[in-house]
């Protein structure tokens, strides 16, 4: 089974590729995704979009859980 990772959980994942890479604009070249999408998810400005989830290794699922 996969690990359930939480928002925070995947920004940070996102900042250590980052770091991985040496950079925003070292991991947009890498990854083909735009430096300026980088810039906003971390922001908060934009969502995780799904190629930035890629460029990480993460895909997104639905998860249902119960009510209590």
């Amino acid at each position: 089974m996969s690990a359930h990772l939480t928002h925070d959980e995947v920004i940070e994942r996102l900042r250590d590729h980052i770091a991985m890479a040496g950079s925003q604009i070292a991991m947009a070249q890498k990854t083909g995704v735009a430096r300026s999408t980088i810039s906003n998810v971390l922001a908060g400005r934009r969502k995780i979009s799904p190629e930035v989830l890629r460029a990480i290794g993460v895909r997104r699922t639905m998860v249902y859980v119960v009510a209590k």
